[in-house]
Protein backbone atom coordinates (compact mmCIF):
# COMPACT_ATOMS: atom_id res chain seq x y z
CA UNK A 1 0.00 0.00 0.00
CA UNK A 2 1.29 3.46 -0.79
CA UNK A 3 2.70 5.56 2.02
CA UNK A 4 -0.31 7.59 3.15
CA UNK A 5 1.45 9.11 6.13
CA UNK A 6 3.73 11.05 3.78
CA UNK A 7 0.91 12.21 1.52
CA UNK A 8 -1.60 12.85 4.26
CA UNK A 9 0.51 14.79 6.74
CA UNK A 10 -1.58 17.41 8.50
CA UNK A 11 -0.87 20.37 6.13
CA UNK A 12 -13.31 27.90 20.63
CA UNK A 13 -15.37 30.05 19.59
CA UNK A 14 -16.34 33.65 20.48
CA UNK A 15 -18.16 36.12 18.30
CA UNK A 16 -16.15 39.13 17.22
CA UNK A 17 -15.33 41.37 14.28
CA UNK A 18 -11.92 40.17 13.10
CA UNK A 19 -11.97 38.13 9.88
CA UNK A 20 -9.24 35.85 8.56
CA UNK A 21 -7.80 36.89 5.21
CA UNK A 22 -6.48 33.43 4.35
CA UNK A 23 -7.11 32.55 0.74
CA UNK A 24 -9.35 29.56 0.22
CA UNK A 25 -9.15 26.42 -1.85
CA UNK A 26 -11.87 26.14 -4.46
CA UNK A 27 -13.05 22.85 -2.98
CA UNK A 28 -13.85 23.60 0.67
CA UNK A 29 -14.75 21.68 3.73
CA UNK A 30 -16.74 19.31 5.84
CA UNK A 31 -16.56 16.72 9.06
CA UNK A 32 -15.47 13.75 11.43
CA UNK A 33 -15.66 12.60 15.07
CA UNK A 34 -13.84 11.45 18.17
CA UNK A 35 -15.55 9.59 20.97
CA UNK A 36 -14.97 12.12 23.77
CA UNK A 37 -12.82 14.78 22.08
CA UNK A 38 -15.60 16.22 19.97
CA UNK A 39 -18.41 18.73 20.21
CA UNK A 40 -21.37 17.18 21.96
CA UNK A 41 -25.04 18.17 21.80
CA UNK A 42 -29.39 20.19 19.97
CA UNK A 43 -30.83 23.22 18.29
CA UNK A 44 -33.83 24.87 16.58
CA UNK A 45 -37.52 28.11 8.50
CA UNK A 46 -38.99 27.23 5.73
CA UNK A 47 -37.09 25.62 2.82
CA UNK A 48 -35.59 22.23 2.00
CA UNK A 49 -32.36 21.83 0.03
CA UNK A 50 -30.45 18.79 -1.28
CA UNK A 51 -27.29 17.58 0.40
CA UNK A 52 -24.13 19.43 -0.74
CA UNK A 53 -21.87 17.02 -2.65
CA UNK A 54 -18.26 17.04 -3.85
CA UNK A 55 -16.75 14.45 -6.18
CA UNK A 56 -18.70 11.94 -8.26
CA UNK A 57 -22.39 11.89 -7.25
CA UNK A 58 -22.64 8.34 -8.64
CA UNK A 59 -19.51 6.94 -6.94
CA UNK A 60 -19.85 3.58 -5.21
CA UNK A 61 -18.29 4.98 -2.02
CA UNK A 62 -20.08 7.76 -0.12
CA UNK A 63 -18.29 9.67 2.63
CA UNK A 64 -20.71 11.66 4.79
CA UNK A 65 -19.33 14.24 7.21
CA UNK A 66 -21.55 15.29 10.11
CA UNK A 67 -20.32 18.62 11.43
CA UNK A 68 -20.98 21.91 13.17
CA UNK A 69 -19.49 25.14 11.83
CA UNK A 70 -18.99 26.26 15.46
CA UNK A 71 -17.12 23.13 16.57
CA UNK A 72 -13.32 23.55 16.99
CA UNK A 73 -12.74 19.87 16.16
CA UNK A 74 -14.62 20.35 12.88
CA UNK A 75 -12.42 23.34 12.15
CA UNK A 76 -9.32 21.23 12.67
CA UNK A 77 -10.72 18.49 10.43
CA UNK A 78 -11.66 20.83 7.61
CA UNK A 79 -8.42 22.80 7.58
CA UNK A 80 -5.92 20.02 8.36
CA UNK A 81 -7.40 16.63 7.40
CA UNK A 82 -9.99 17.14 4.66
CA UNK A 83 -7.59 18.64 2.07
CA UNK A 84 -5.79 15.28 1.79
CA UNK A 85 -9.08 13.45 1.24
CA UNK A 86 -10.13 15.99 -1.39
CA UNK A 87 -6.82 15.64 -3.24
CA UNK A 88 -6.65 11.85 -3.03
CA UNK A 89 -10.28 10.83 -3.50
CA UNK A 90 -12.63 13.73 -4.31
CA UNK A 91 -10.78 15.39 -7.16
CA UNK A 92 -10.15 12.07 -9.00
CA UNK A 93 -13.88 11.26 -8.66
CA UNK A 94 -13.28 8.20 -6.50
CA UNK A 95 -15.88 9.09 -3.87
CA UNK A 96 -19.09 11.02 -3.31
CA UNK A 97 -18.42 13.41 -0.41
CA UNK A 98 -21.41 14.83 1.48
CA UNK A 99 -21.75 17.58 4.06
CA UNK A 100 -24.36 16.83 6.72
CA UNK A 101 -25.34 19.51 9.22
CA UNK A 102 -25.21 18.47 12.87
CA UNK A 103 -25.30 21.69 14.93
CA UNK A 104 -24.59 21.05 18.60
CA UNK A 105 -22.63 23.94 20.13
CA UNK A 106 -25.02 26.90 20.39
CA UNK A 107 -27.41 29.16 18.46
CA UNK A 108 -24.56 30.40 16.28
CA UNK A 109 -24.15 26.83 15.02
CA UNK A 110 -27.64 27.00 13.54
CA UNK A 111 -27.21 30.49 12.13
CA UNK A 112 -23.92 29.59 10.44
CA UNK A 113 -25.48 26.48 8.90
CA UNK A 114 -28.39 28.58 7.62
CA UNK A 115 -26.01 31.12 6.11
CA UNK A 116 -24.18 28.32 4.29
CA UNK A 117 -27.46 26.91 2.96
CA UNK A 118 -28.44 30.38 1.74
CA UNK A 119 -25.21 30.43 -0.28
CA UNK A 120 -26.04 26.96 -1.61
CA UNK A 121 -29.42 28.18 -2.87
CA UNK A 122 -28.26 31.57 -4.16
CA UNK A 123 -25.01 30.49 -5.79
CA UNK A 124 -23.17 27.46 -7.13
CA UNK A 125 -22.12 24.33 -5.26
CA UNK A 126 -18.52 25.50 -5.60
CA UNK A 127 -19.44 28.76 -3.86
CA UNK A 128 -21.11 26.76 -1.10
CA UNK A 129 -17.94 24.76 -0.40
CA UNK A 130 -15.79 27.91 -0.52
CA UNK A 131 -18.13 29.61 1.96
CA UNK A 132 -18.14 26.57 4.25
CA UNK A 133 -14.35 26.61 4.38
CA UNK A 134 -14.32 30.32 5.17
CA UNK A 135 -16.77 29.74 8.02
CA UNK A 136 -14.27 27.37 9.61
CA UNK A 137 -11.37 29.73 8.99
CA UNK A 138 -13.33 32.55 10.67
CA UNK A 139 -14.96 30.38 13.33
CA UNK A 140 -13.94 32.70 16.18
CA UNK A 141 -15.78 35.66 14.67
CA UNK A 142 -19.07 34.28 13.34
CA UNK A 143 -21.84 36.89 13.18
CA UNK A 144 -24.35 38.31 10.70
CA UNK A 145 -21.68 40.79 9.58
CA UNK A 146 -19.25 37.92 9.05
CA UNK A 147 -21.72 35.97 6.91
CA UNK A 148 -22.35 39.05 4.75
CA UNK A 149 -18.64 39.72 4.24
CA UNK A 150 -17.78 36.10 3.49
CA UNK A 151 -20.71 35.83 1.10
CA UNK A 152 -19.38 38.80 -0.82
CA UNK A 153 -15.93 37.16 -0.89
CA UNK A 154 -17.27 34.05 -2.63
CA UNK A 155 -19.32 36.06 -5.11
CA UNK A 156 -22.89 36.04 -3.81
CA UNK A 157 -24.87 38.99 -2.44
CA UNK A 158 -23.75 38.80 1.18
CA UNK A 159 -26.51 41.10 2.41
CA UNK A 160 -29.03 38.45 1.37
CA UNK A 161 -27.51 35.96 3.84
CA UNK A 162 -28.42 37.98 6.92
CA UNK A 163 -32.17 37.24 7.07
CA UNK A 164 -31.86 33.48 6.37
CA UNK A 165 -29.19 33.22 9.07
CA UNK A 166 -31.13 35.29 11.61
CA UNK A 167 -34.51 33.68 10.89
CA UNK A 168 -33.06 30.19 10.33
CA UNK A 169 -34.90 29.77 7.05
CA UNK A 170 -33.30 26.43 6.24
CA UNK A 171 -33.88 24.74 9.58
CA UNK A 172 -36.07 22.02 7.99
CA UNK A 173 -33.07 20.86 5.94
CA UNK A 174 -30.65 21.23 8.85
CA UNK A 175 -32.95 19.43 11.30
CA UNK A 176 -33.44 16.60 8.80
CA UNK A 177 -29.65 16.16 8.57
CA UNK A 178 -29.34 16.23 12.34
CA UNK A 179 -32.09 13.64 12.76
CA UNK A 180 -30.49 11.45 10.11
CA UNK A 181 -27.26 11.55 12.09
CA UNK A 182 -28.98 10.86 15.40
CA UNK A 183 -30.78 7.89 13.85
CA UNK A 184 -27.47 6.22 12.95
CA UNK A 185 -25.85 7.01 16.29
CA UNK A 186 -23.94 10.25 15.69
CA UNK A 187 -23.31 11.86 19.09
CA UNK A 188 -20.49 14.31 18.44
CA UNK A 189 -18.92 16.39 15.74
CA UNK A 190 -17.18 15.84 13.54
CA UNK A 191 -18.23 12.28 12.65
CA UNK A 192 -17.24 10.65 9.36
CA UNK A 193 -19.34 7.85 7.89
CA UNK A 194 -18.21 5.73 4.92
CA UNK A 195 -21.03 3.80 3.25
CA UNK A 196 -22.95 3.74 6.51
CA UNK A 197 -20.05 2.77 8.81
CA UNK A 198 -18.33 5.11 11.24
CA UNK A 199 -14.62 5.73 10.65
CA UNK A 200 -12.76 4.39 13.69
CA UNK A 201 -9.20 4.10 14.93
CA UNK A 202 -7.35 0.94 16.00
CA UNK A 203 -9.15 1.03 19.36
CA UNK A 204 -12.60 1.29 17.81
CA UNK A 205 -13.09 4.96 18.65
CA UNK A 206 -14.59 7.26 16.03
CA UNK A 207 -11.93 9.49 14.49
CA UNK A 208 -11.49 12.18 11.85
CA UNK A 209 -7.87 11.30 11.09
CA UNK A 210 -7.27 11.44 7.33
CA UNK A 211 -5.29 8.19 7.31
CA UNK A 212 -8.16 6.36 9.02
CA UNK A 213 -10.62 7.83 6.53
CA UNK A 214 -8.39 6.76 3.62
CA UNK A 215 -8.15 3.25 5.04
CA UNK A 216 -11.94 3.05 5.39
CA UNK A 217 -12.42 4.23 1.81
CA UNK A 218 -9.97 1.70 0.41
CA UNK A 219 -11.40 -1.14 2.48
CA UNK A 220 -14.89 -0.28 1.25
CA UNK A 221 -13.64 -0.17 -2.33
CA UNK A 222 -11.99 -3.58 -2.00
CA UNK A 223 -15.10 -5.12 -0.48
CA UNK A 224 -17.36 -3.75 -3.20
CA UNK A 225 -14.93 -4.38 -6.05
Amino acid sequence: MRDRNARMSRATASDGPALSRRRLLASGGAIAATGVAGCLGGGGGERQLPVPVMGDPEASVTVAAYEDFRCPHCRNYNLNELPAIVSEYVEPGTIRYEHRDFPVVNETSWRAANAARAVQEAGSISQYWQFAKLLFENQRSLSLDTYEQLGNEVGVDGAKLRDPAKNQTYNPTIKADRQRGADIGVKATPTIVVNGSFVTDANGNVTHDSNAIAAAIEQTQSESG
